[in-house]
């Protein structure tokens, strides 16, 4: 009877601080013989230690490297709360990153959010795909 392994694994590199730097994902087809790269994240912090970006790669066989797919960049308050998540697509043509999606938050004076705002980048302008609202009792 025919079958077949597939075995994936998570490489992570820590900086320093114990923060994760890098995410490696591989596949192997072959038991786990050899291993081939697919995926990688790559974290960049802030002086906060919060989330500055987030840059995913995949493996790109013809050129033997790493090519750009998307990032997403975190922005924060003066309180170190968590405002805006930006995410943006590589544009291999242009060699740019384009607007995606973002996530607004508006939160309460401890942090918490009380409305996440969902929006999309459509024909060069923001639409709002939807909002979350909390309620705390």
């Amino acid at each position: 009877t025919p079958y077949w392994y597939s075995f994936s694994r998570k490489n992570y590199t820590n900086n320093s601080n114990g923060t994760v730097d890098t995410l490696t994902e591989q596949n192997s087809f072959d038991e786990g013989i050899t291993w081939k790269d697919q995926y990688r994240t790559v974290y960049t912090y802030n002086s906060a230690s919060g989330i500055a970006n987030v840059l995913h790669c995949f493996w790109h066989d013809g050129l033997g490297d790493w090519a750009n797919s998307r990032k997403e960049t975190y922005t924060y308050d003066d309180n170190s709360y968590l405002i805006t998540v930006l995410e943006e697509s590589w544009d291999k043509d242009s060699s740019k990153w384009l607007n995606a999606s973002k996530e607004e938050y508006v939160n309460n004076n401890g942090g918490t959010p009380n409305k996440i705002i969902f929006s999309i980048w459509q024909q060069n302008a923001w639409g709002e795909l939807g909002t979350i609202t909390f309620t705390y009792t």
